[in-house]
């Protein structure tokens, strides 16, 4: 019976058992064959390939360091679930913080508004005032007008009563006497009229004085109100800043 390894179609006295050794054996040795092969392609690689093939290596080697020097890779699952835990929480607290975000959002809108209202009533006001003062000025120089025509009436009707005096002890005429009475009457009502103005003058004088005085107190305390809500405004821009920082870091 012929049993040769090289022989590879079953023969009609060769048993199926024996074929199938000699079919794995033939495998062996082809498989063999081919690693020497192999060998052999690699003892005859050019110098550029070798090369290339060392390179390859070298950042093999590199990529292989630098994964072992990762922050990551000593991370144990302790950590892990330490750091999911940790997560968790700072997603509750951005959503804690998304509606009061919202709402410092608001409160600087509202304070935006609430300043701008004050602006435009401060300037309200300060026209208000600059008017009053422009009137009291006014009327301070009626006053001043009025004390020196008084003053001057003054003068006239002790003249008038000197002259009357004077008449009376020259023992003039009686129409020169009455003439004169007439004429320190006039005077007299005219100074009495003269006083009266002057007092009212002096008294509307008082009177805008003093609310201008109420408006440059209520001046005053817009403007400090102003600062206030500019001082809010800041504050509340840092809070949100500083929330908005926080939510963006920890998304």
């Amino acid at each position: 019976m012929h049993t040769s390894a090289c022989c590879w179609n079953l023969k009609p006295w060769q048993p199926y058992r024996k074929f199938r050794k000699l079919k794995s054996v033939e495998n062996v040795n082809t498989s063999k064959s081919k690693e020497h092969k192999q060998s052999r392609n690699r003892r005859h690689k050019s110098k550029a390939h070798k090369l290339r093939d060392m390179k390859r290596l070298f950042q093999y080697r590199q990529q292989r360091e630098f994964r072992n020097e990762l922050p990551f890779s000593s991370i144990t699952n302790k950590k892990i679930n330490k750091l999911k835990r940790e997560n968790e929480n700072l997603k509750k607290t951005i959503l804690v913080l998304t509606p009061a975000n919202e709402n410092i959002t608001a409160s600087i809108l509202d304070t935006n508004s609430n300043s701008d209202n004050q602006k435009l009533e401060l300037e309200r006001l300060s026209n208000e005032l600059k008017y009053h003062k422009d009137i009291v000025d006014e009327y301070r120089v009626y006053a001043f007008d009025m004390e020196k025509y008084t003053s001057s009436l003054m003068d006239e009707n002790k003249m008038l009563k000197q002259n009357q005096d004077n008449l009376s002890l020259l023992e003039h005429s009686s129409y020169q006497n009455q003439q004169l009475q007439n004429d320190l009457k006039s005077v007299t009502a005219e100074l009495n009229k003269a006083i009266r103005d002057t007092n009212f003058w002096k008294d509307n004088a008082f009177r805008e004085n003093k609310q201008c005085s109420d408006k440059y107190t209520e001046v005053h305390e817009l403007e400090q109100e102003i600062k206030q809500l500019k001082s809010d405004k800041c504050g509340l821009t840092n809070e949100l800043a500083t929330w908005k920082t926080i939510a963006t870091r920890y998304k």
